[in-house]
């Protein structure tokens, strides 16, 4: 099955307004996980990209459906979509080891592995999506976040064969390790367009 991802150049006046946008969200993250984990976090400038893709995404680098841990809340409204943040999964390992820890387990169950990631990455998740709420449907809303193995669970639930949408990668650092995200939001084939154009409106009145 082919995979395509072409990805469209982000203008750099774009790309100073999503990052602006992103890094809102993310502040709010880092202080709250950084409280969770017991450690001060600094973030790394987010790289930003608008893509559009056929039959099945790419979840990051060197990931596939077995290794990449998502969370993931559908957009529902006048633009139909979702949002997902994927965690690599030496973040995903070091989420769960160093937060529970802190909770005081001295083994976490694989079902309690899969909370804490999910814990993490709602967090994140719901800090970045509302730090793009300037660009994103006033008329919309996200459903609860859920842990999923994979983005790809939803694709072929949508009727086209290609969407478009937002890829953000998300670096965030502690003093001994890096822990690496992509956040995806995702849309119908016109969904790429919509989002330049917020973009571009955004823009014009900042």
């Amino acid at each position: 099955m082919p995979e395509l991802c072409v990805e469209r150049a982000v203008e750099p006046d774009q790309d100073e307004a999503l990052s602006h946008l992103v890094g809102i969200g993310l502040g709010r993250a880092i202080t709250v996980i950084g409280d969770l984990l017991g450690v001060r976090l600094t973030a790394r400038a987010p790289i930003v990209r608008f893509v559009s893709l056929s039959d099945e995404p790419r979840l990051g680098p060197n990931e596939t459906p077995e290794t990449s841990n998502a969370v993931r809340s559908d957009l529902t409204g006048s633009l139909a979509g979702y949002a997902s943040v994927c965690l690599h999964p030496s973040t995903a390992t070091y989420v769960a080891s160093r937060l529970g820890a802190e909770r005081g387990w001295r083994d976490a169950s694989p079902v309690r592995q899969d909370a804490l990631v999910t814990e993490i990455g709602s967090i994140l998740l719901s800090s970045v999506i509302e730090g793009l709420r300037p660009i994103l449907p006033a008329r919309g809303s996200f459903s609860p976040p859920e842990l999923t193995s994979t983005n790809a669970t939803r694709w072929h639930e949508m009727a086209q064969s290609t969407v478009g949408g937002l890829h953000v990668q998300l670096e965030i650092e502690d003093d001994a390790s890096s822990l690496r995200f992509e956040f995806y939001f995702l849309t119908g084939p016109r969904g790429l367009d919509l989002l330049l154009t917020a973009v571009d409106d955004v823009m014009a009145v900042a």
